[in-house]
């Protein structure tokens, strides 16, 4: 077992060792540079590394000019956001190298040309922006909520890139309204039970701040706002049981002490001790007792469907079903017997007592608390829904 952990480390140690040649093998140049930086940062010593990195650093900067060649002859501007991400890649992998190099082996240096690199990510980044800033505004020009959302991505990549356009953070504020999915919550109540209009009311008042998403917004109350859905929610059953009680029955035993008793040997005498005294052990008996548990219940439920009317094309696009219950639940329970037999438990619920009834009107009201919730989180399952539609 010992040689066999033995030959393991020294494997590891052996793969640990080829890493920078093998990923210089697979032509993973990149890694083999940063694989090599990091081990000649600890000791510049390494022949194998330092010949490595010669090989690895040239041939990994080569492949992104090369890219960069190909995007310039394309000649298209919104390439000029990789162009800039290359060439910061460049300038980071040189700043790297440049840690360890220059670097010393058979008796000459190896070190590498330094490319001012920043004039070149400052004049692709600028570029960059002028094209997402140009491209945006003809997006907003589109007029579709689709196209409002994806100029507000545009201008906030030019405004990372560059300060020049001093009017990008209106611009955005008109994307993000133009651009922006609005939904009306209404509640419709079509169950076969009337319900009285706060209680419909109330389904509403939701805190929309934890519904909304950055590019869909609900409101509860009709604010004048042109919309693109009515979210109807809609009301099909409400069922509230009647007040249901159920018991069963149930016998609890355990051993308690009573007493002593003299010890007989086996002739059936009483056995003493050697002062002469009676020898007495404790004795133990058997007791039991019968527990009747009550067991008070009422449900109620309520379910129905959501239902996204798109207002432009008047038809309903998605659908989703909900349902919300609340149960009453008490138990109770009385003992007849010996109460020492009685566990913790069943001491307890001997202890309760029966409670009323909820009303109907207060299980609806519980109900409705539930479902204001399980609502929240449909309509938060289902905004991304609302903007592929838009």
């Amino acid at each position: 077992m010992k040689r066999i952990v033995i030959f393991f480390i020294s494997v590891l140690f052996i793969l640990s060792c080829n890493t920078s040649k093998r990923y210089l093998e697979k032509r993973q140049y990149d890694l083999a540079v940063r694989h090599t930086v990091k081990k000649l940062s600890r000791n510049p010593d390494k022949p194998k590394e330092i010949l490595v990195l010669e090989e690895a650093y040239p041939k990994a900067n080569a492949i992104n000019q090369e890219r960069i060649s190909v995007l310039h002859s394309e000649g298209k501007p919104e390439r000029w956001d990789e162009i800039f991400q290359i060439y910061v890649t460049l300038k980071d992998r040189q700043t790297l190298v440049e840690k360890v190099t220059p670097l010393k082996i058979d008796g000459r240096t190896v070190k590498f040309e330094h490319v001012d690199y920043d004039k070149l990510i400052k004049e692709s980044k600028t570029k960059a922006a002028a094209y997402y800033y140009t491209h945006a505004k003809k997006l907003m020009d589109e007029n579709y909520k689709e196209s409002y959302r994806q100029a507000y991505e545009e201008f906030s990549s030019a405004k990372e890139y560059t300060n020049i356009y001093k009017d990008v953070d209106s611009l955005m504020t008109v994307c993000q309204t133009k651009g922006t999915i609005y939904a009306l919550l209404v509640a419709v109540n079509k169950s076969p039970i009337k319900m009285p209009d706060p209680f419909l009311i109330n389904i509403l008042e939701q805190n929309t701040s934890h519904i909304n998403s950055f590019w869909v917004k609900y409101d509860t109350k009709n604010e004048g706002k042109t919309y693109d859905y009515n979210v109807n929610i809609i009301i099909k059953k409400i069922d509230v049981s009647p007040d249901m009680i159920s018991e069963r029955s149930y016998v609890e035993s355990t051993k308690i002490r009573d007493g002593w008793e003299n010890v007989l040997d086996e002739n059936g005498k009483v056995k003493k001790d050697s002062l002469g005294n009676e020898i007495k052990v404790e004795k133990y008996t058997t007791v039991s007792c019968t527990v009747i548990e009550s067991r008070q219940n009422k449900s109620a439920m309520i379910s129905g469907e959501v239902e996204y009317y798109e207002n432009t094309s008047k038809e309903v696009t998605l659908v989703r079903d909900f349902k919300a219950e609340h149960v009453f639940e008490n138990f109770f329970a009385i003992a007849s017997g010996n109460l020492a037999a009685l566990s913790s438990e069943s001491k307890i619920k001997t202890l309760q007592k029966a409670i009323p009834y909820p009303t109907e009107q207060e299980m609806l009201g519980a109900t409705n608390a539930t479902l204001k919730d399980v609502i929240a989180n449909l309509l938060k399952d289902n905004s991304t829904n609302l903007l592929m539609k838009f």
